[in-house]
């Protein structure tokens, strides 16, 4: 993951960053990320985390299946990330902020000639 930070003035302490995978609306994975210091007009790409799921239910019901099939045949899985973090930043003085963001994402099996694409994810 890629953290960006556009401000020209003020850097950021990003903390508590938790994320949550689901699939078609079922978590699969949730892991913490460690915090990191984001200076001014920079950008932080050492952000990784591995979500492994093997939860029964994921996919539950018939529809879901056909879906999950449908998925397994093209190579490529949706998979939402919300990303919930507090973010620390100075302005005169401190100011902390919670924040959600939201990213769809595209995932290809490993088996599969299709690559991962980068995604620009929202902030809601």
């Amino acid at each position: 993951m890629t953290f960006r930070n556009p401000s020209r003035r003020v850097g950021s302490n990003y903390h508590n960053i938790e994320a949550h995978a689901r699939y078609h609306g079922n978590e699969f994975a949730t892991t913490e990320i460690q915090g990191f210091y984001l200076g001014h007009k920079s950008k932080n790409n050492n952000v990784n985390t591995v979500f492994k799921g093997e939860q029964q239910g994921v996919v539950s019901d018939l529809e879901d299946k056909l879906r999950y099939n449908q998925e397994h045949e093209v190579g490529i899985y949706a998979i939402v990330l919300h990303l919930n973090f507090k973010m620390r930043y100075k302005v005169f003085w401190e100011r902390t902020g919670e924040y959600e963001v939201r990213c769809y994402l595209e995932v290809p099996l490993i088996s599969s000639s299709a690559k991962f694409e980068r995604t620009q994810c929202d902030l809601i």
